[in-house]
């Protein structure tokens, strides 16, 4: 059996990294060994024992930092006599393990978790962005709505695998405080202006109402700015990132999510997961839409209509019974994103490669 190495920047707390932590977890458990390789030596997840991480030193300048890392991942995987498989996690990674690939003819799943489309304007654009699918013996996308951006002759090495995520025992109560809750890096694609703005609208009709929005990023200022200019520096907080995401979402009354642009959000499975209600807007990617469905497992709006995504929040603020049904169908929901059985898919696509 092939070794499988998963890639990524750093096991710091973030999307990418925990649906690495889980699924290295289980592949272990069917008998896999797994090595990690990361740019930046910080592990912020609780790792199997069996699961080696290699952090590779940044000790090449700019000119050579890409055939530095490529050269460090190809030896890698001749300590391992090539019987690997290769396992980026983000699409930052994709370009240097396609490299490594077309060098030693090591095989590797190829990863999307985003729409892409956003990013693919011109023809430049979708020829850096698709080169390394063709080399890839297979790629993994979160939704069928991902898939059908790929071009035709690409959708043939393409299985849907959706992310895993953990059902917590502790369910999510319905709250008798007012207080909404997000989480997400600070950046474009999650759109937190039309959180903002949405927001105003609620606090105007629900006075005592709160909003957390947990995450860190380059957009940090200009949103406190704003919340500033609305009229909402004492109801909107910036807390940062936190450790303790699940402890958050129980205080709260409800999650929102306002990207223009995502695949399946990870923090939006984690509220479903316990039983929250959620309100999302329909972006790109379709990983919201694919998991609310027709409102039965949440409320899902617009995407950019900062009226509508208002409403949507007031309305699980207010009522408090549907709510709380909304989220008892999301937790059950959730129940076939057990981390075993997403492990079991990507496992079907492995030992295709063996």
């Amino acid at each position: 059996m092939r070794e499988i190495v998963m890639r990524l920047s750093t096991m710091k707390k973030a999307e990418a990294e925990r649906v690495a932590s889980l699924l290295s977890d289980e592949f272990v458990n069917a008998g896999r060994k797994v090595t990690i390789v990361i740019y930046e030596n910080c592990v912020d997840y609780e790792l199997n024992r069996e699961v080696k991480v290699i952090a590779l030193e940044q000790k090449y300048g700019k000119l050579r930092r890409i055939a530095g890392l490529v050269g460090d991942i190809r030896s890698i995987c001749r300590e391992r006599n090539d019987n690997v498989i290769l396992m980026p996690m983000l699409d930052a990674i994709l370009s240097h393990t396609a490299a490594v690939s077309a060098l030693s003819g090591i095989p590797f799943i190829a990863r999307e978790a985003n729409s892409f489309e956003s990013r693919c304007k011109t023809l430049k654009d979708k020829i850096s962005y698709f080169w390394p699918f063709f080399l890839a013996k297979k790629i993994a996308v979160q939704t069928e709505t991902i898939r059908d951006f790929f071009p035709e002759y690409l959708q043939k090495k393409i299985c849907v695998i959706n992310n895993p995520v953990q059902i917590p025992s502790e369910e999510w109560k319905p709250q008798v405080c007012r207080r909404a809750v997000c989480f997400g890096r600070l950046f474009e694609s999650k759109n937190f202006p039309l959180m903002l703005d949405a927001f105003a609208i609620v606090k105007n009709n629900i006075p005592e109402a709160e909003l957390y929005i947990y995450g860190e990023g380059e957009l940090r200022k200009d949103l406190e700015d704003k919340a500033e200019t609305l009229g909402l520096s004492d109801s909107v907080f910036f807390p940062g990132v936190t450790e303790e995401v699940a402890s958050a979402m129980r205080n709260a009354a409800v999650f929102v999510s306002s990207s223009d642009y995502e695949g399946l959000s990870n923090s939006m499975l984690e509220a479903m997961a316990i039983g929250m209600p959620v309100v999302c807007t329909d972006c790109d990617g379709g990983g919201a839409r694919w998991a609310i469905g027709d409102n039965e497992r949440g409320l899902l709006v617009p995407k950019g209509n900062a009226e509508k995504l208002a409403e949507a929040i007031e309305k699980m603020m207010i009522d408090r019974e549907f709510a709380y049904r909304k989220g008892i169908s999301a937790r059950e929901f959730c129940r076939e994103l057990d981390p075993a059985k997403t492990a079991a898919r990507w496992l079907e696509i492995i030992k295709k490669m063996d």
